[in-house]
């Protein structure tokens, strides 16, 4: 909605309250755009905990992810210890 200072002079409540739900006022002065009137934006409550229960199913196998194996890099097989073992080799 677009107004004139005169008019936003004489209306102004009603401005703040086309505002407050959520339309954007803007106010001009000999044609030209000079203020703009913008709903405060609000904070969004922080989420509850668990308010996706439910929603969400882990499943417990891989066999969803056959489809991407082109995509996925290749996992190298490490026996424990083996990348400290290369480590202290190149330090020798």
């Amino acid at each position: 909605m677009t107004v004139t200072v005169k008019q936003a002079q004489s209306s102004l409540e009603d401005l703040i309250d086309r505002t407050a739900r959520g339309e954007k006022v803007v106010i001009t002065r000999d044609d030209k755009a000079v203020a703009e009137l913008v709903p405060v934006h609000q904070e969004k409550p922080a989420p509850k905990f668990g308010f996706a229960k439910g929603v969400l199913e882990i499943v417990s196998d891989d066999e969803h992810l056959k489809d991407f194996k082109d995509y996925m890099p290749q996992q190298r097989h490490v026996r424990p210890g083996e990348f400290a073992d290369a480590i202290i080799a190149k330090m020798k």
